[in-house]
């Protein structure tokens, strides 16, 4: 596992210039895994893995000197793929050996690099000096896998509470560092410096501390830079990461209520257009749009042409009629059969929109027309309905309706028309302009053949009930400070037990003169394994008739192993035979019996 400190490099050549002169800059790029032989470097070496960005940026070439040829040849630098980032990477096998299984208490050395890229550099890409680790696969000595103990690439969604449609995921990495705690993610909508971008801090709830901080990568996306780094470009912390999704922008619901949805919250149809089924209304009909989806990418003539409701919510509410414009004109053509609003996610007010119509007919009034069938349904639909904003100091006003008809002209009382773009000063939740209408092309088809709109007076004739409805447009909703997430690792985790000195071990038992961590002829040991990782433990080797060889004493804490260098205690190679290790520990005793063979005879006697 590694942090993510290397991921803000960026330096800037002053000697690598573009085409223009200008200086370059070398920006992060990815991480590379390695093996090593040996702990300092030395011997061979294998690239076990590349994480790197996506940004189209993934094998690099350079030309590099060859002293073998004694020319500059063209090679492969780095191994990129777009694969995205990672915090950490699970290793099963020993790279340098065929891939063979890890062995349990062995040696194995890795590290972790960094590079970064310039298209410009020469060379095209600096690596960081690598920091090696050696690792030991062990059994851990005081806890153990449980019949609910996670395994490693478990997933446990996070519960919610809020309003957006989007997701936590909790990855277990480690399950021996899950702590059995309770955890929140919460969101901010501004980096603490106040730039715009989703960002989520967890918390330990059970211990209140905070274990990341203003983390902006959201569906592997960083919201600060715009930069994709992959789902795995995120913390591992407490033996976890935590992967955070936003929804896709979307349409999820058009739904019938009670007049005044959020006021009455009475619903009425859960479907009554293509989503989240294909369902009638209260009055026969079916909502469609010009293009037969139900949202599609812009300047489709769906509900949202322009795609500006991103998190809104749209309501038209059939109790109360409002002026209408004409779609093409923009002069008054009468009254619509219902009022539009704009429920603005970005500030949570209900915005009541200018509303009107393709009056295509010529017939006065929101029409049903032969002039219009549903896409789908191939049946007749009242006239395409349209919608636009205000400026933001002037939505509609139900008080000013007489100025309405008397302005005749969609701009002059204050509303955003077509090609508005340059005077509306209202946005989306997301801070785009407005220049064009925010609802389009949506048609009321009558699928019965003898529907009505959802007005008062149209369930007075079709009865049902007694007052009119409000048809709500519903979409995804983003991450934001209204929304927690929150999970546990409660039983989890690893069960804890007592240290049991029986489990001490010693190897290569016997030793045949070799051991595989052993580097040179000058360089003889076995490793003594699951000694006590918390309070000393002392080694003695005896030789069969009872003299001490050697005293070994353990208090690395956090390590279960140390090793004894086939030396006496006059730091002279022993001689080969049998010896009888005794360890002590706080926890009890463990004698051993070890056999030695050495590969050249150096002492008669121990």
């Amino acid at each position: 596992m590694w942090d993510d400190t290397a991921e803000s490099y960026s330096a800037t050549s002053e000697v690598d210039l573009d085409a223009n002169g200008n200086p370059t800059t070398f920006l992060f790029e990815g991480y590379n895994v390695y093996q090593y032989e040996t702990a300092s470097g030395a011997g061979a070496m294998k690239r076990l893995a590349t994480y790197d960005v996506v940004n189209g940026v993934t094998e690099i070439y350079d030309t590099v000197f060859n002293a073998s040829l004694g020319e500059n040849i063209n090679i492969r630098t780095q191994f990129g793929s777009d694969s995205g980032l990672a915090q950490f990477h699970a290793i099963s096998t020993d790279g340098l050996n065929g891939n063979s299984k890890l062995t349990t208490n062995r040696a194995y050395n890795y590290a972790v690099t960094a590079y970064g890229y310039n298209a410009d550099g020469i060379p095209k890409t600096l690596e960081s000096s690598p920091v090696y680790l050696t690792v030991r696969p062990e059994v851990p000595n005081t806890m153990t896998a449980g019949e609910n103990t996670a395994s490693a690439g478990d997933v446990v969604s996070a519960a919610h509470d809020g309003p957006s449609q989007g997701s936590v995921d909790m990855v277990v990495v480690d399950p021996s560092q899950l702590t059995g705690d309770d955890y929140s993610v919460t969101f901010d909508d501004a980096m603490p410096d106040g730039t715009a971008a989703v960002n989520w801090t967890l918390t330990n709830v059970t211990t209140g501390e905070v274990l990341v901080a203003n983390n902006a990568v959201v569906g592997g996306v960083n919201t600060a830079t715009g930069l994709e780094v992959g789902p795995g470009g995120t913390p591992v912390v407490h033996g976890f990461q935590v992967q955070v999704n936003g929804p896709q922008e979307d349409l999820l619901s058009v739904s019938e209520w009670d007049h005044g949805w959020k006021e009455n919250n009475v619903e009425r149809d859960p479907a009554v257009s293509y989503v989240p089924w294909a369902s009638l209304g209260r009055t026969g009909y079916i909502i469609e749009n010009r293009a037969g989806e139900h949202y599609a990418l812009p300047y489709t003539r769906d509900f949202d042409r322009f795609n500006y409701w991103e998190s809104d919510d749209v309501e038209l509410d059939f109790s109360t009629p409002s002026v209408g414009w004409d779609y093409i004109s923009e002069t008054v053509i009468g009254y619509a059969d219902f009022s539009a609003y704009r429920h603005n996610f970005a500030t949570g007010q209900k915005e009541q929109m200018y509303a009107g119509w393709w009056d295509s007919d010529g017939i006065a009034g929101h029409s049903l027309s032969a002039s219009w069938t549903g896409p789908i349904y191939g049946k007749n639909a009242w006239e395409p309905i349209y919608t636009f904003v205000g400026m933001v100091a002037t939505p509609y006003d139900p008080a000013k309706e007489a100025q309405y008809i008397a302005d005749n002209d969609l701009t002059t009382s204050g509303g955003c028309g077509w090609g508005s773009g340059g005077s509306c000063d209202n946005t989306t939740t997301g801070g785009a302009g407005i220049g064009y209408p925010y609802m389009t092309a949506t048609l009321f088809t009558d699928y019965l053949g003898s529907g009505v709109l959802p007005t008062q007076a149209g369930f007075e004739y079709w009865g049902g009930f007694t007052t009119a409805s409000s048809v709500v447009f519903q979409m995804s909703k983003p991450n934001s400070s209204a929304d927690t997430f929150t999970f546990s690792t409660a039983g989890l985790e690893m069960e804890s037990n007592d240290f049991d000195p029986d489990r001490i071990s010693v190897w290569p038992n016997p030793y045949y003169g070799y051991n595989p961590e052993e580097r040179d002829a000058l360089d003889r040991r076995v490793m003594f394994s699951h000694l006590p990782t918390e309070g000393p433990a002392t080694i003695r080797i005896f030789a069969l008739d009872g003299t001490l060889v050697r005293t070994i004493k353990h208090n690395d804490m956090g390590s279960q192993h140390t090793y004894w260098d086939m030396k006496n205690n006059f730091e002279l190679p022993v001689a080969s035979g049998m010896y009888v290790a005794h360890v002590e520990t706080n926890h009890g005793d463990k004698i051993l019996k070890l056999a030695v063979i050495q590969p050249e005879q150096r002492l008669d006697v121990y």
